[in-house]
């Protein structure tokens, strides 16, 4: 069984538990695992999640570092979609590629799978 992320209220209610059965962790999971069927956690998940609470007074993760995620939503899709059906295919030989549709998505999607597998074998364009 994959892991879940626990929600705020869920990581609220394990502090709570923590702090009623006197900062016993083993209870406080057992607990956790009776209010949320289908949601465990480790004793030393409660010992974590307690002590990030005395230290910040919040259960809410932190925002992280790094490259934002793109945005993936249906309408970016289309907007994708439609460039990719506009836009000819060149080969190294200048021809271009359209199917019998007058479209060039199925053989965008082959090459970028054989790309994907096979890195190294791929001619590279200039």
């Amino acid at each position: 069984m994959a892991t879940q992320k626990l929600t705020t209220p869920q990581k609220v209610a394990i502090v709570r538990l923590y702090t009623q059965y006197n900062e016993n962790a083993a209870e406080a999971a057992r607990q956790f695992s009776t209010l949320f069927p289908g949601f465990t956690v480790t004793r030393k998940h409660v010992i974590k999640l307690n002590r990030k609470f005395d230290e910040t007074g919040s259960v809410v993760d932190l925002p992280r570092s790094g490259r934002p995620r793109t945005g993936r939503s249906d309408e970016n899709i289309a907007t994708f979609q439609a460039i990719v059906d506009e836009t000819p295919i060149i080969t190294k030989y200048g021809t271009p590629i359209r199917n019998k549709k007058g479209n060039n998505s199925k053989y965008f999607e082959e090459r970028f799978k054989f790309e994907i597998l096979y890195p190294y074998f791929m001619p590279r364009i200039a």
